[in-house]
């Protein structure tokens, strides 16, 4: 197994890996852009519904709810292995955070005990991932459903709303927008810096590092992915100003279809963060247009679904074309 590098050389070769995804993540951020036009354009024309500054309201508050879980995902995919529980940590972390705020507890104090539990699961999924690519798929996945059903027992089986004044779900919403471009931010600059470089060539390694090195890397990768995904929860409980039990399939494709647009991939060794943030746009204004445009009785997760099948093939596409990372 390859260690870490610790020489000078070593470390231009894990910054020259941001060299090699460079253009990948600029073609998927120009490309979100275009899309996002595009979605506008194609529902505006046929359905008198769609109202564009009410798109754009949407888009503006909702997109950063997808964009917080998609970049630390990003993190995640960029060693090669998958986050299948962020969809169900931010489920956990909403209930939670609603728990506490119906006794009088603040919700950014709430995010911070949110944190703490989305904290515990990342760990268990960077110690679950350690065991292989595939493993990962798998073991998220389950770690998913007990996510799902702690917050099950938290909320019991209605919904749980917020306490609002006269000025509504502004004093909660405008904040928890501010953390998520600061948590965002924060995503970019880790996978920008020699850190994020270095896990994309994990991501890049035939038999990948050292045991050591390779548990601390999911560990934290896992950790970061767990605390962005509870960060996009409890800034939908500010949104919505509710918390609902379940988890919708919906919200965990839109998640994966948010990485991938952005410029991650399945191969790993691929994203710099950005990109994802761009593509939740395209992908908040998708759900905008479904919402008020149902589309022929086909249903808004099977559309969501199409799109993640063509974002994968896309993946694929980008991944022949464009220099191999390694």
């Amino acid at each position: 197994m390859a260690p870490i590098p610790t020489s000078l050389s070593g470390l231009r070769v894990m910054v020259g890996n941001l060299g090699t995804t460079w253009l990948s993540d600029v073609i998927s951020a120009a490309a979100a852009v275009v899309l996002l036009v595009l979605l506008v354009v194609a529902f505006a024309a046929p359905t008198p519904a769609f109202h564009v500054g009410s798109a754009l309201a949407f888009v503006a508050t909702t997109a950063w709810v997808y964009a917080l879980p998609a970049a630390g995902l990003t993190l995640v995919m960029a060693t090669g292995r998958m986050d299948l529980s962020g969809a169900s940590v931010a489920a956990l972390g909403a209930a939670i955070a609603a728990k506490l705020a119906v006794v009088g507890i603040p919700l950014l104090i709430g995010f911070v005990a949110a944190g703490a539990v989305a904290t515990i699961v990342g760990a268990v999924n960077g110690l679950l991932a350690s065991i292989s690519r595939p493993a990962s798929f798998v073991l998220t996945l389950a770690t998913a459903a007990i996510c799902e059903a702690i917050a099950a027992l938290v909320l019991g089986s209605r919904p749980v709303p917020l306490r609002t004044d006269d000025l509504g779900l502004t004093p909660l919403l405008v904040p928890g927008i501010l953390l998520a471009i600061l948590g965002c931010a924060l995503a970019v600059i880790a996978l920008l810096s020699p850190g994020g470089a270095w896990l994309r060539r994990v991501g890049t390694m035939r038999d990948g590092p050292r045991l050591h090195w390779l548990v601390v890397t999911m560990v934290v990768a896992y950790t970061a992915s767990a605390l962005l995904a509870a960060g996009g929860g409890v800034l939908e409980l500010a949104r919505t100003g509710a918390a609902f039990p379940g988890v919708s399939v919906q919200a965990e494709l839109v998640v994966i279809l948010v990485a991938l647009l952005g410029g991650a991939s399945l191969r790993g060794g691929r994203g710099a963060g950005y990109g994802a943030i761009v593509a939740s746009l395209p992908a908040a204004a998708l759900l905008y247009g479904l919402a008020v445009a149902p589309a022929g009785g086909v249903g808004p997760l099977a559309v969501v679904a199409a799109a993640v099948v063509f974002a994968v093939l896309l993946d694929e596409l980008r991944a022949r074309l464009l220099p191999d990372p390694r």
